[in-house]
């Protein structure tokens, strides 16, 4: 390992409480790693239509897409 710091999303975190070797291969073998299955797809899909509707809610706010491993890009922008 390069000592690079690794960045969690939220459900990275949660599935990590579960598995840690799923963070593992998720950040380092993502060949290895398990599809999300029709629950978890459910999950992202509920999630992203949270952000479209806070989105509409905040309407005049602007949208801050940059990847959450770079947080300070995002602050940059932000």
């Amino acid at each position: 390992m390069s000592g690079k710091i690794i960045r969690l999303s939220k459900s990275q975190y949660c599935k990590g409480k579960n598995c840690l070797k799923s963070i593992w291969l998720y950040n380092f073998e993502k060949k290895f790693a398990d599809s999300p299955s029709e629950f978890q797809a459910i999950l992202f899909r509920q999630g992203n239509e949270v952000g479209d509707l806070a989105r509409q809610y905040f309407g005049n706010g602007e949208f801050i897409d940059e990847d959450y491993k770079k947080p300070d890009e995002a602050i940059e922008h932000t």
